[in-house]
Formats: structure tokens, sequence, C-alpha cells
């Protein structure tokens, strides 16, 4: 894909939407800490890590991930991976509290944990590449060879 100079001006004013917040949510940071520690839950991530890089998740690479929250002006990033830290938008959170009612807790815990998954999986491939521009859209083969990932 080629850019132009006017898509970077936008990419640019995007990056600038971002602000770290300090978004009280016990209960998010508690599920984000058990997700981490279940083994159960873990057992997938692990898999395609080991698959994808050779090398078995450690515990302290686990441990040494924390969380952040974000607001973003624009709608449509609910999280993303960065370095040993996972972020995920407060934005997005407030949005679905507002949707859901108490039945809908369980399908709020499961959309958590799922993008908490998905961010996790990121940074341990990260780690154990020690390549901070891999993600898990390199999975593919053909991908690999075409970004020429090791």
């Amino acid at each position: 894909m080629k850019l132009s100079f006017s898509d970077f001006d936008i990419m640019f004013h995007m990056i600038r939407s971002i602000d770290i917040v300090n978004f009280e949510s016990k209960d998010l940071i508690d599920l984000f800490s058990k997700i981490k520690i279940n083994t159960a839950i873990m057992k997938a991530p692990n898999s395609v890590i080991c698959d994808f890089t050779g090398k078995i998740v450690e515990n302290s690479d686990l441990d040494s991930i924390s969380i952040e929250f974000f607001k973003f002006r624009n709608p449509g990033l609910y999280g993303f991976a960065g370095l040993r830290k996972v972020y995920v938008s407060s934005s997005r959170i407030e949005e679905l509290k507002d949707e859901i009612d108490d039945d809908g807790k369980v399908m709020f815990d499961l959309y958590f944990v799922r993008l908490i998954l998905h961010e996790i999986t990121n940074v341990l491939i990260r780690i154990n590449k020690d390549n901070m521009n891999v993600s898990s859209r390199f999975i593919t083969v053909a991908n690999l060879e075409k970004y020429n990932v090791k």
C-alpha cells in the first residue's frame, strides 16, 4: 500500500487523539490479572506463541505485562499492544457499560477477555521474537515470507 502525504497527515492527527487516562475499574484490572494467571485461559495463546516463535511463554513474561487505559477521539480503536503493556479503550468500556444491563455482564466480561487475550498474544509474540514490529497478523507463512519475519 502506498500512502500519500495527506494519509500521513491524517495518521499523525489520529495519533495525537490518544490520551492515556487513569480509568478506575478495579473489576477490569482484577479480571486482567486473573486472565494472565489462568492456565486454562492462557493455553490457546501459549500454543500459538510456541508454534509461531518456537519458545515457551515464561511466567515472568506474563508478570511483566501491565494494562493501561486510553481515550480515543475517533471510534473503532478498542485496544492495542505496546511494549509489555496492553492498552484498552476506556471510551469503549464506558460505551459498553451504558449499552448493557445487569444480565449483559457476562457478555461484557467475555468481550474484555477476548480483547485482552488478543493483545496479550501480540505482546508475547513481540517479547519472544524480540521484535516490536511483529504482531499476530504475521502468523501466516505468506506474510512471514513477505515481511521477512524470522
